[in-house]
């Protein structure tokens, strides 16, 4: 494994978040993620090559109260069964690094195609990807082992499906379980105001306001 102390807890995943380290010192953490998309543009998009303004916009973009979709493309489809449209800032990020945990496992079901959604440029309201996911956010994850493709979406649901999927890296025991979703739930809810809320008002608040 990548992080085999972490034995069947979820803490790479829902610890190294925004709030605990800064948001470029959890891409540098990261494996190559440019070697994981299909789009070797990526590496544009890494830590190495990105500036912190422009990581806010893609943030703030990524945000964006846009609604449905904007332009016709259809999503890319790769080889294997699990499909993941993403991109390398934290939400994203997350889902690759669990879908690498159950490779590293021993889990060849989880081999994925990743392609890349420049939230920058707008890719997340295209039609295919608004088909997938209605909120136009990354990550997204398509699974076309049934009959019919299935998706999931928002990146917490596709780590919990993930994990119950393949019947890994989640205690199955009630009380045992309990306390990594307690962190799971945590991180998607009060996480984000700390690396979200730095970032609006460190970069983008009209008015620069002091704390006295």
């Amino acid at each position: 494994m990548i992080f085999p102390h972490i034995g069947d807890y979820w803490t790479v995943i829902i610890l190294l978040y925004r709030g605990l380290i800064s948001t470029h010192l959890f891409l540098l953490a990261m494996p190559p993620i440019n070697e994981v998309f299909h789009d070797q543009s990526f590496e544009l998009y890494t830590a190495k090559n990105m500036a912190t303004n422009y990581l806010w916009r893609c943030v703030r973009q990524y945000q964006s109260s846009v609604s449905g979709s904007t332009h016709e493309k259809e999503l890319p489809l790769g080889k294997h069964p699990l499909q993941l449209y993403s991109q390398g800032i934290p939400n994203g990020i997350k889902v690759t690094v669990m879908l690498e945990e159950l490779l590293a496992l021993g889990h060849t079901g989880a081999e994925y195609d990743a392609w890349l959604v420049r939230i920058v440029e707008g890719d997340q309201f295209s039609s295919g990807f608004v088909e997938i996911n209605p909120n136009s956010k990354i990550p997204a994850l398509l699974d076309h082992r049934g009959k019919t493709p299935l998706r999931v979406f928002e990146s917490s649901s596709i780590l919990l499906y993930l994990a119950e999927k393949f019947a890994a890296l989640l205690p199955r025991d009630v009380a045992t379980r309990t306390e990594p979703l307690n962190w799971l739930f945590w991180q998607m809810s009060s996480a984000p105001f700390v690396g979200g809320g730095f970032g609006h008002f460190y970069v983008y608040a009209p008015e620069n306001l002091s704390i006295r």
